[in-house]
């Protein structure tokens, strides 16, 4: 073989993160939204039936919370867009909040 491997071939710092930015760009997450949540007792959630409401702790108005792979992403209000919800983000959590809460973390704890 007369050619060079690539593999041997110098990167500058450059070209060694528009690799690494093309390779992270092709990682899927998956967004959710969380409407809100509720603590009942197994006995309520048992008696639960169609039909039924579970009060959410969130208000109507309340800002969404927006999660990619659990980990908090920022805030939203939900919209309509065609047949389907959308969700506008009005507010996008700092890098540190971002890398330490999830939504286990996030979770009301009583």
């Amino acid at each position: 073989m007369t050619g060079k491997s690539l593999a041997n071939t110098p990167m500058n710092a450059s070209d060694e993160l528009t690799a690494s930015n093309s390779l992270l760009e092709k990682i899927s997450v998956r967004l959710s939204v969380e409407l809100g949540a509720a603590k009942i007792r197994i006995r309520d959630l048992l008696e639960l039936e169609e039909g039924g409401v579970v009060e959410l702790e969130s208000e109507l108005d309340a800002p969404l919370a927006i999660y990619a792979n659990n980990a908090l992403l920022g805030r939203g209000e939900i919209v309509k867009n065609g047949n389907r919800f959308g969700i506008r983000i009005t507010e996008i959590s700092d890098a540190d909040a971002r890398l330490a809460h999830t939504r286990a973390e996030s979770a009301p704890v009583a």
